[in-house]
């Protein structure tokens, strides 16, 4: 049982579930009703959707999966006790996980690409893997760079799903949608979507770069918060938390299909506003490594309750 926790605890099972619940809301709380209200018949099967999930899980899995492979040292600094690699699971064994969760994504991912006849999305599914290599060996040791990485791919989620639904409608021969009013309308929203998941990400990944200072130096990383200092990068991400609710109580005012949704304004305050605030305040307490750690908690809390404004809309 040990071992078995261990194995989801180098997958980061709490992070891959969460890429695949942000799927299945996008789709069937946005895209599905969206085409449904202009009378478009979705092609894309239940089962292949599924697919499609599964093949961005192990690819996200994989890369933390590798992650960890190389980041030994480091965390055997910031977090010895949660450490898993080297102690309970060998790098032998961690490599091996990484290349069958790896050739489980690839071919499910080429597999759909086949189906709807999208070279970019297959050119995507092989170029996810070793993008994350060169994370974990190089990107994230440079400052922006490894965090803009993360931000980047977890935005594409967000298009990767939209795009894979369109795809199978235009394959189905119904190319007359991409022109139309409704197409123009989802990639919008999917643009606003995949907006707040990368500008959400970015500031936790500067949040976790904080938390991680003392390890990452020690390695000759050259993050946010070693080059700039804590107090730079602190600043840096209550701007970008001011920046993320200002775009979205924008948002708020010109999208209609929220503004027209009742008691909408309540959740943007309750589940959104006040924790980026509450989490503003405790970024400028921060002081020690437990404090950064329970704000990099804190902010995947609000994110999940981000994504669950897809559900709110949809449901009200």
């Amino acid at each position: 049982m040990k071992n078995f926790l261990a194995y989801l605890q180098l997958a980061r099972i709490g992070n891959v579930l969460f890429v695949g619940l942000f799927q299945v809301l996008l789709r069937w709380c946005v895209i599905l009703p969206l085409l449904d209200n202009w009378q478009v018949t979705p092609i894309m099967t239940t089962s292949q959707f599924i697919l499609l999930v599964i093949a961005t899980m192990a690819l996200t899995a994989s890369g933390n999966v590798i992650n960890d492979y190389f980041d030994v040292i480091p965390d055997s600094i910031n977090r010895p006790h949660t450490q898993v690699v080297d102690r309970i699971i060998d790098r032998k064994t961690t490599l091996l996980i990484h290349v069958l969760l790896t050739l489980i994504g690839v071919f499910c991912g080429l597999f759909l690409s086949f189906l709807y006849k999208k070279e970019t999305h297959a050119l995507f599914f092989i170029s996810m893997p070793i993008i994350l290599w060169f994370y974990s060996t190089h990107f994230k040791k440079q400052m922006l760079i490894g965090n803009m990485t993360v931000a980047l791919l977890t935005a594409s989620v967000a298009f990767l799903t939209t795009s894979s639904e369109i795809s199978f409608i235009e394959a189905s021969g119904n190319v007359s949608f991409l022109g139309t009013t409704a197409c123009d309308y989802l990639w919008k929203l999917t643009a606003l979507i995949a907006f707040f998941a990368f500008i959400t990400t970015l500031t936790r990944e500067i949040i976790k770069d904080m938390e991680d200072i003392q390890g990452d130096a020690q390695c000759n990383c050259h993050t946010l918060p070693i080059d700039m200092g804590i107090r730079n990068s602190k600043v840096i991400v209550i701007l970008l938390q001011i920046f993320t609710l200002f775009i979205l109580w924008m948002s708020y005012y010109y999208l209609s299909f929220l503004n027209d949704n009742q008691y909408i304004w309540l959740y943007l305050i309750i589940a959104i506003t006040i924790p980026t605030i509450i989490n503003c305040i405790l970024t400028i307490r921060a002081k020690n490594n437990n404090d950064y750690h329970k704000i990099s908690s804190y902010s995947k809390i609000i994110m999940g309750l981000g994504s669950l404004i897809m559900l709110y809309v949809h449901l009200f």
